[in-house]
């Protein structure tokens, strides 16, 4: 009779002792990862990052059940104590909607910590089955994911990179990092914290680089130092930015153009919600150039009012860029094109010379066209379409060229 009894009593035990809630993710933002299971650590200094995370529960007799749990990013490194990354976090039943809760949390690895692994540890209250505390004896549990906590070398710059020359900026997307180009000779070298993966826009301004990435508006100095602009998250899904000599931005988004303080990211817009799908934008002589549905539109950068250029097909456009000598250069379907911005007329430079450009890896410099195809950087003469390979074949998968 007692064997029957204790199998007994193992049921009833977890039916009277039910761990309240689960945590179902607990992940890094992307745009602070390295790679997929490291956050970059900066050499520098402190290093803040986000965390997303998901908490579950279930439906009991008594409704939703009762949540107590404290949750905290910890740093963990053999022969180390834990170190505390994040304010506490207290989540009860209130905090969720329906058996979900989903957060972001922010935290901070100090300076000098690295090689060990961050994790999410958390406490939590065991209930019975009609809702009351077991105990007010708090058990520990952690995330199954983790993340290492590792500082990755920026290798040096490559042949014939000289920082004088370093005028032509791009995103490097497989790296996660950027980089700054020798306009001369093609040399180049990364630059700025591993962040900056899945880069949605760049341009500049007036010495900074204005980066959209992970939804959010960066304002980027020469040496990668950043600071964000406006509300965050507000940019999603942007499909161009450009920079105007009368000191604004402008991004297209959610079809409409956005005219952005540089320095507050505070926005108007100008004209009618009626962009969506463009593939490049440029700004020039108080206009902006839009290709859009296989159009090529002059929009006033003011008033949002605009005329079409010409009647080209520009289905296809892969990058365009606006020189000082009044004309727009656009790659398109592989040819180059330089399209006067007064009139619209179209003079095609060389010939099928740039198929699979890079992304947005067009640019003017130095009375030059500068273009990212097939791995190289190159430098093309605007008037017969004639180039050169600059440096070597290091250029995979740069995009957004720019010019600082």
């Amino acid at each position: 009779m007692k064997n029957y009894y204790f199998l007994l009593l193992i049921p009833f035990f977890f039916l009277t002792n039910a761990k309240a809630a689960y945590l179902t993710k607990f992940a890094i933002q992307s745009q602070y990862l390295s790679n997929a299971n490291s956050l970059n650590v900066n050499t520098n200094g402190t290093t803040p990052f986000a965390v997303n995370i998901t908490i579950a529960r279930d439906m009991k007799i008594y409704g939703y059940e009762n949540i107590d749990w404290i949750l905290t990013v910890v740093f963990q490194k053999s022969g180390e104590p834990d170190l505390v990354l994040s304010t506490p976090k207290v989540i009860n039943g209130s905090d969720f909607s329906g058996g979900f809760m989903d957060f972001t949390t922010n935290a901070t690895l100090p300076a000098g910590k690295s090689g060990g692994k961050i994790i999410l540890k958390y406490s939590y209250i065991f209930y019975n089955t009609t809702g009351v505390p077991i105990s007010n004896v708090r058990s520990i549990g952690e995330s199954n994911s983790s993340y290492n906590a590792s500082i990755t070398p920026t290798p040096p710059p490559s042949s014939g990179f000289n920082l004088q020359n370093a005028r032509l900026f791009m995103a490097n997307p497989s790296g996660y990092n950027m980089r700054k180009a020798d306009y001369v000779t093609g040399g180049q070298r990364n630059f700025a914290e591993q962040v900056w993966g899945n880069i949605q826009g760049m341009t500049s301004l007036n010495d900074y680089l204005y980066v959209v990435q992970a939804d959010n508006l960066h304002k980027v100095d020469k040496d990668g130092n950043f600071i964000l602009l406006g509300e965050l998250g507000i940019w999603k899904g942007t499909e161009g930015i450009a920079s105007s000599t009368n000191g604004y931005l402008y991004i297209v988004q959610n079809s409409r153009i956005h005219k952005v303080n540089p320095t507050t990211g505070e926005f108007s817009i100008i004209g009618n919600p009626e962009w969506a799908n463009t593939d490049a934008i440029v700004a020039y002589n108080g206009y902006l150039f839009l290709a859009e549905n296989g159009y090529l539109y002059k929009v006033n950068e003011n008033t949002g009012t605009y005329i079409q250029l010409n009647d080209a097909d520009w289905k296809g456009t892969e990058g365009m860029a606006s020189g000082a000598d009044g004309w727009i250069y656009i790659v398109q379907n592989g040819y180059l094109h330089k399209v006067d911005a007064e009139t619209g007329t179209i003079q095609l430079l060389g010939g099928r010379d740039w198929p699979n450009t890079n992304n947005k890896g067009v640019a003017f410099f130095d009375n030059s066209v500068y273009i990212l195809q097939n791995y190289s950087l190159h430098r093309v003469n605007k008037n017969t379409g004639t180039f050169t390979a600059l440096g070597n074949r290091e250029y995979s998968n740069s995009c957004h060229l720019t010019v600082l």
